[in-house]
């Protein structure tokens, strides 16, 4: 049956049957599965939607099922996999490493997901269109669109709220205060500042989840720290880079991800944090902070030269920070490390569980690269402008034993050098370099089985 969905999805979007077959697929999923699946109905028809953005939502709604066998994470990876593998998604684009970025839901599946939905009372939509209430218990709101005077009645029981309204006013009602997820991303109202400030102050006090994600918002209201609840900070793409004091406060946060935030002084505080996302290490104390957390698993830094003597803002000056590092976080799976470097810290050959390694800038030698290829379960490299201080980059014999993953990205290299037996697991190689015109790269043959992409 799943082998005729697909096909029936890619070549006959229109038949009838369709929605038959659909509704049959739909009742095979598991329970958690389908209320995963349903949750998809929040967004606009043909929007694309990110892998991580759902997945993470999914875990915020309290939408995946308890396994002592597994983290959330792969849990909800799991069930998006069902969904995919069953063609109840269709992928739109694809990372590196060959997961699914993003994705579309076929209009017909939007259908099915919207009348399952208000059926069960799962989730509530309103187009711009709607002129009335159609329900009053409802848990879960998406509006699409200008947000009408008749929102702003008695929504004592709303769970999550979501909001495409691209530069219409916000509205956020004061009897929302029950709210766990806000989901705000790529709102762009005038009024958005002035509406957080004036209800996080005392009224989101149970909120798990908040995006603001592509919004135009230049800071954060200083009582932030009032949401204790709070597990996810999302704060990419706006124009935020100081973060108040009254984070530190968040003793539940888990995922904290800008784009080059200023931390204050106490973020040690914050234990509980598994992902922290692009911090700027220019401040003095910030590494002493990053020695306690011991849970990190996801970690991206950047050294702003702004503001720096000239004579220290260099590459020494980045790698000293790094190194004085005392207690790197062990259970590190991904590291990002912007600015440059000359040589990786001292503490990178400790990190066993990392999977992803990502170099901007960096300027590394080729002995540092040797030294690269001894972690056990990297899986992906990204090399990405003037990561390398040498024209020639080479990769050694036996290096990067479980890399799957290489992306080379405007390097300015002229020669790239693969040794025989060199990453034994590749199986994906893309490379983009500045000087394409006498660019060349030798020892492909020594690759076993790589893809190789722009």
């Amino acid at each position: 049956m799943i082998e005729r969905l697909g096909s029936e999805l890619q070549t006959n979007p229109d038949l009838e049957g369709m929605k038959k077959i659909l509704t049959l697929s739909y009742n095979d999923l598991p329970y958690n599965v389908k209320r995963c699946f349903l949750y998809l109905g929040k967004f606009p028809e043909d929007c694309l939607i990110k892998r991580k953005r759902v997945q993470g939502l999914w875990i915020a709604e309290g939408l995946i099922s308890d396994r002592h066998d597994m983290t959330d994470e792969e849990v909800s990876e799991s069930y998006f996999n069902e969904l995919a593998n069953r063609y109840m998604i269709l992928p739109s684009t694809f990372s590196a490493d060959g997961k699914i970025r993003d994705f579309r839901v076929h209009d017909v599946m939007l259908e099915l997901i919207v009348s399952k939905s208000m059926e069960d009372n799962f989730l509530t939509v309103i187009e711009t269109d709607d002129r009335c209430m159609p329900c009053d218990a409802i848990r879960r709101l998406s509006i699409h669109g200008k947000q009408y005077q008749w929102i702003k009645s008695s929504l004592t029981c709303v769970r999550s709220y979501t909001l495409f309204v691209g530069r219409h006013d916000v509205f956020i009602s004061s009897s929302m205060r029950r709210l766990r997820v806000l989901d705000l991303e790529g709102c762009r109202a005038s009024n958005l500042a002035y509406v957080l400030s004036k209800v996080i102050t005392v009224e989101l006090l149970h909120l798990k989840y908040l995006s603001l994600r592509n919004t135009e918002l230049r800071e954060l209201p200083k009582s932030l720290g009032n949401l204790r609840c709070l597990e996810t900070l999302d704060i990419v793409g706006t124009d935020v880079w100081k973060i108040p004091r009254g984070i530190t406060k968040l003793l539940h946060l888990r995922f904290l991800r800008g784009g080059g935030i200023k931390v204050p002084e106490g973020t040690g505080n914050l234990r509980s944090l598994q992902e922290l996302t692009i911090v700027d290490v220019g401040r003095r104390g910030v590494m002493k902070e990053l020695d306690k957390l011991a849970k990190l698993k996801k970690l991206a830094l950047k050294l702003d030269s702004t503001g720096l003597h000239p004579q220290t803002a260099n590459s020494s000056c980045f790698l000293f920070l790094l190194d004085s590092l005392s207690s790197p976080p062990l259970l590190l799976e991904s590291l990002g490390l912007h600015g440059e470097l000359g040589k990786m810290p001292n503490w990178i050959g400790l990190l066993s569980n990392l999977q992803k390694l990502s170099l901007e800038r960096s300027n590394l030698d080729n002995d540092s690269l040797k030294a690269l290829g001894t972690l056990p379960n990297l899986l992906q490299l990204n090399l990405r402008h003037l990561a390398s201080q040498d024209d020639v980059l080479s990769f050694a014999s036996q290096g990067f034993p479980s890399l799957k993953v290489l992306v080379l990205r405007k390097l300015r290299l002229w020669s790239l050098n693969f040794e025989e037996e060199a990453m034994p697991s590749l199986e994906w190689l893309s490379v983009e370099d500045e000087r394409s015109a006498n660019f060349r790269i030798s020892g492909i043959k020594n690759l076993t089985r790589p893809s190789q992409g722009n």
